[in-house]
């Protein structure tokens, strides 16, 4: 099994998805995080570096389980932001490292 996170909106639930990943006894084979440094800004809202922290301590989890040992990739591109133009410039290195092998260039839209 992988498993593939773009943009994890960790804060939600007040940090609970890092509660919740605290004890994994048997993670995925591999996982992937990406994460853009422009993610959590909003007018009067700067929650970039928290988002940051909290992403890295996920990660730290993931990689942590006790039955299997899980490869995780975390990528952080500082200007990175929330929007879809930022996500599919992550999404191939994504692919590339759960599933090893890049989206075929001539594959149909929205079709591997």
């Amino acid at each position: 099994m992988e498993l593939s996170v773009c943009t994890i909106v960790a804060w939600v639930g007040n940090g609970q998805l890092v509660r919740d990943s605290t004890n994994i006894a048997e993670g995925p084979e591999r996982a992937w995080f990406g994460l853009g440094g422009r993610e959590a800004q909003y007018p009067g809202l700067h929650m970039t570096d928290t988002l940051r922290k909290m992403t890295e301590q996920i990660v730290a989890n993931f990689r942590a389980t006790p039955l299997r040992p899980c490869e995780v990739q975390f990528t952080s591109v500082p200007l990175g932001g929330h929007n879809e133009q930022s996500w599919s410039k992550r999404f191939p290195d994504a692919i590339l490292f759960l599933f090893g092998h890049a989206l075929s260039t001539s594959a149909p839209q929205g079709q591997f």
